[in-house]
Parts: C-alpha cells; structure tokens; sequence
C-alpha cells in the first residue's frame, strides 16, 4: 500500500477555504507557493528500528518562483537538525533517505525548507512538517480488563501501540428503534476487538439516551447486555459509559438530574439481573469541581459505578505539575462528603496542539489561548499519565489517535497522535514509550527537591520517569542501577557515564529486566 501526503490545495473543502484565504490575502500572493507529496510505502509510516528507511517526495511550484534554497532538513521530536539542508529540485520527484543507516527508536521529521519566503500551506504561513517513527511492533496480547491504558478513536489494527482499552463506538444504540439491537453484528465487533487483544469501552451517547424515557434506555441496555458474546465466562465489555459531557448545567439541571438518576436506576436493574459484574459509568468534563459536586450530591450519584471525569484544562494547558494532584484530591474530598466511594477513571485526557503554529487557536468561535506545540504534547502526556497512576486513577484514555479533520485553527482537529493523514507526531512515540514503562507496573510518586520522579515497579524490573519542574540539572543515576533509559519518544540514552541530564521533557530510565 502506498501512503501520501499533500500540503496545498488537496481535498474538498479545503481546496475552497485554502483557495480563498490565498486570494484574500495579498501577503500569500508574494510568496511562492509549493505543492509537496510525500509519500513512504506504508500504511502507518513506522519503520523498523536497526535499519535505515527511504520516502519519495517531490515539490511542485503552483505559482511564483521558486526559492533557489528550496529543500528540506531531518529533525527530532524537539525541531534540533538531524541532518544538513537538501536541495529540492521542482517537479522532480526525490528519494530522501533517513538521517542514518542505523536508525534507532524515534521520531523524525521531515522539515521542508526555507523557513520563510515559501508558503507551503495555504492555511498557514509555518513550514510544515512530516512525521515519521522507528518503532517496534508491540508483542500480541490478550485483553485484560486490568489495563490502565485506553486510546480514544483507535485504529483497530495498528501493530505498534496496544493499550488495553478503546473507545470506538458511539451512539452504540443508533439501530436500536426498540425492536432490539442486531446481536450479530455487536458480536462481530466485540470479536474483533477481543481477537486484537482491546476492550471495548462503549459510548451510550445517541437520541435514545437523551431523549428517550428511562424504560426505553433500559430496555436498549438489556438487550446489549444480552448480546455480549462473553469469553472466559465474563462480559465482553466488562463497562458502559453512559452520557457524554453533559455536565448537568443549564435551565433544566434538576429535571436533568432526575432524569439520569432514573434510567440509572433501570439500568442498574437489568445489569443485576442479566450482567452483575458490569459498570456503569458516568462523565464530568471539567477540572472545575463544582459540577462533581453536584452530581456527587444528587440521587444520580448514588447510581454510578464509576466516576469518569474529563479533565481538560484549556485556556493554556498548564503542565499536570501545576493543577493534576489538587485536582485529584478535590474529587476524593468532594466523594468523601457525599460518602461516595468508586473508582475514578478518565474516560478521555487530552491536550491541543498548534500543529501550524496559528496565532490564534480556537473551539468553535471562541479563541481557547495558546496550545502546546508537539513536543510539548508529548510531554505533557507522558507527565499526565505519570500523575494519574500515582494518583490512584484506575484507567486513562488519552484523546485521541489521530486528528479528526483539517482546520489549523480549530483546537477539536489538534488532539491526535498522529495528523489528518495519519502520519505520526511525538506523540505516537510518547505514548509507545508509557506504554512500555508503565503498563503492569505499580506507580508511586518519588518527587522530591525540584525533580519530579515516578516509580513504576514490576517483576521484570522497575522503570523510573523523571523530569524538573522548573531549569534543569543533571543527576547520578548509578544508585538507580540504570541498565537502559530513553527519552520522552523512546530514543535510547547514554547511560555508560552514570548521570542523566533532565529537563522538562520526560526521560524513562529502566532498572533490571528491561522489557
């Protein structure tokens, strides 16, 4: 299979805006404009670690001159030169080889060149850049309802990330007209996930949730339950997450809460009856704690198995260092009060990134402040999911696997691991590097004098995450009895001279048994 990816005029609507903006703007017309494809022979531009990889690529100019340093550059996760400019010559199409023959486990991007004076994307004045990873194909496994891992919108089949849970399915309920679902297709699904070792973890989100009668909610729910294919004599889906972001405000907050607590009830009753050991979960999308409060102190927060909390702080997207663990220790006051004890996941964490670096950024019409750029995404998720396992969160699902449209502007297209065309970002690495050190580990939180360090012991060794809070330092790491360690998108690190530089990018250092 061949993959490409065009930045230009490509696609629908974007040919539309992207046209429009170009004309609308005399400053585009000054520049040089150039079409760039990319294109790599895969289907999830992965490589092999070991080896070295090569990519077609070719520039073609739209309109204008081009620029006679018109080229490209390899970069890391952190935009630092990996290799020297290269020409690239207009209409011709290039093979671009890795910056080495021995490419070890990373992220590496293709920047095209120069800085300023092209305009290679009509929505952006930035030059783009392509993503690849060298990465290893995660080991088979089964499905364990014990995974503190979930991915949001993941791809079922990627053989280079396998997180445990999934969030695919929404409005699960849309061919249920009250007649019942069709148990043959909800089987079929639930097979597959279980055959590639995920967990389903539905979405009861549609028409039937919210505006249905509470009769109707249980009846759909009922013939769910009954459909699950079971294997090993347990539920397929061990959970069901029931509404979505609806935060119970608004002029009908009392009537709302009735009425969740009341299918809730319902549900609750088929569950007891046809599957005990079933959750059910309810979402709050804040870091505000006051609409967990009232759920905590309503009829519905007597219903609810588990808590699943959204907590996305826009306006910025402080470091988890910053707002994570009060965050935390609010919702377990406010649990206490209401003499609530269930398990706390978050069925969806996130963060924006301004992948073409927009002045403004946006969610609908409303600017959201700054975004993260992507190595500060990568970052930000590994230090999001250090916090929330030592924190006792029972379950995270990162939002989400790939970027779901092609705004530069709007934050809800920025939240992927990897972009529109599914070419990786840090993230993608980032998040194969937790995986690999903090999946079947118990966490504890180590931090101490301006270092943040998280431990995440096992029987095949223990895998320390580290960084400062603020500057950075060098530490000793022959105490630790260091035997490998990588960085925050899982490159190997020097560990032969016993210390370790940190900053605010996240370093794994691995003790014993490396997995």
């Amino acid at each position: 299979m061949t993959a490409a990816m065009k930045f230009g005029l490509v696609g629908g609507g974007l040919v539309l805006v992207a046209a429009g903006l170009w004309v609308a703007n005399p400053s585009y017309a000054e520049k040089p404009y150039v079409e760039v494809t990319v294109e790599d022979g895969t289907t999830f531009h992965v490589f092999p670690p070991g080896k070295g990889f090569s990519i077609k690529v070719k520039a073609d100019v739209i309109s204008g001159t081009a620029p006679a340093d018109l080229g490209y550059e390899w970069v890391d996760f952190r935009g630092r030169t990996l290799s020297n400019p290269a020409p690239l010559t207009p209409g011709k199409s290039q093979t671009i080889r890795s910056p080495s023959a021995d490419m070890p486990v990373g992220y590496y991007g293709l920047k095209l060149l120069p800085a300023d004076g092209v305009y290679f994307n009509p929505n952006s004045g930035e030059r783009p850049e392509v993503g690849f990873a060298v990465l290893p194909k995660a080991a088979d496994g089964k499905p364990d309802p014990d995974s503190r891992f979930g991915l949001v919108h993941f791809e079922v089949g990627d053989p280079y990330l396998s997180p445990g849970w999934i969030k695919t399915l929404t409005e699960v309920q849309a061919g249920w007209n009250g007649h019942g679902v069709d148990a043959a297709e909800w089987r079929a699904v639930l097979e597959k996930r279980h055959k590639r070792g995920e967990i389903e973890l539905p979405l009861i989100a549609g028409d039937t949730w919210k505006l249905g009668s509470p009769q109707d909610v249980a009846a759909m729910m009922a013939d769910l339950f009954t459909a699950d294919p079971r294997f090993d004599d347990a539920p397929s889906v061990p959970a069901y997450e029931l509404g979505i972001e609806e935060n119970l405000a608004g002029g009908d907050y009392e009537a709302k809460l009735a009425d969740r607590a009341e299918k809730f009830r319902l549900v609750q009753a088929e569950k007891a009856e046809l599957a005990p050991s079933v959750k059910l979960a309810y979402q709050v999308a804040n870091v505000d704690l006051a609409p967990y409060r009232a759920l905590f102190g309503s009829p519905l927060g007597k219903q609810i198995d588990v808590l699943a909390a959204h907590p996305y702080p826009w306006h910025g997207w402080p470091s988890p260092d910053e707002w994570h663990d009060n965050f935390v220790d609010g919702l377990r006051a406010a649990m206490a009060a209401a003499g609530i004890d269930i398990p706390i996941w978050y069925t969806e964490v996130g963060a924006v990134q301004n992948d073409a670096h927009v002045p403004i950024i946006f969610s609908g019409v409303k600017p959201t402040g700054r975004a993260l750029t992507r190595a500060e995404y990568a970052a930000y998720l590994v230090k999001l999911h250090a916090h929330a396992f030592a924190k006792g969160i029972a379950k995270v699902f990162w939002y989400n696997y790939r970027d779901r449209f092609t705004s530069t502007t709007d934050s809800e297209a920025h939240f992927g691991l990897r972009d529109y065309w599914g070419f990786p970002k840090p993230g993608y690495l980032a998040y194969a590097a937790t995986l690999r050190c903090m999946r079947g580990r118990a966490a504890k939180d180590a931090s101490a004098d301006g270092v943040m360090r998280y431990v995440f012991s096992g029987t095949d060794g223990d895998c320390t995450v580290a960084w400062t809070a603020d500057g950075t330092r060098s530490i000793s790491i022959k105490d630790l009895h260091v035997r490998e360690a990588f960085d925050t998108v899982g490159t190997p690190i020097d560990v032969s001279k016993g210390t370790i530089e940190l900053g605010p990018y996240p370093v794994f250092l691995i003790s014993g048994t490396a997995r």
